[in-house]
């Protein structure tokens, strides 16, 4: 193997380590912080949205005192760097078996089974899973 292609498959798998770091973070985040604040918010304010204008104003207060509108952020910008990195590693060839096939488990297996992928976004993993097949 040349060392531009080690230095490829390096650089792919360290991203892949993000990215399941990444996932591990954001399901730490809402079993820890989100949810148990997304409960309380719901025990406080159980009719949340359609409340009235004093109820609305002491749900604001409570949801920026709390950290909850913080916890809301934090889950979003992590959902939004999972989507990023998990798109840029699709996108990518693969440098090697092992990213073929977690691009296959990734795309067509478990909570993904019966997904309609636009093809645009597809089509660099098919054309790797089918490369790695053939050989």
């Amino acid at each position: 193997m040349s060392t531009a292609a080690h230095t490829v498959a390096d650089t792919w798998h360290a991203r892949l380590a993000d990215l399941l770091a990444l996932e591990a973070e954001a399901r730490w985040h809402d079993t820890q912080v989100h949810d148990s604040l997304q409960t309380a918010f719901s025990a406080l304010f159980p009719a949340w949205p359609t409340v009235g204008e004093e109820d609305r104003a002491r749900a604001q207060r409570w949801m920026e005192e709390s950290g909850f509108n913080a916890a809301c952020d934090r889950s979003d910008k992590l959902g939004d760097q999972i989507a990023d990195l998990t798109g840029e590693l699709i996108r990518e060839p693969a440098p090697d078996r092992a990213a073929a096939l977690w691009k296959f488990r990734h795309l067509y297996t478990g909570e993904n089974v019966g997904t309609a992928w636009e093809a645009h976004f597809i089509a660099q993993a098919n054309t790797d899973i089918e490369r790695f097949l053939e050989k």
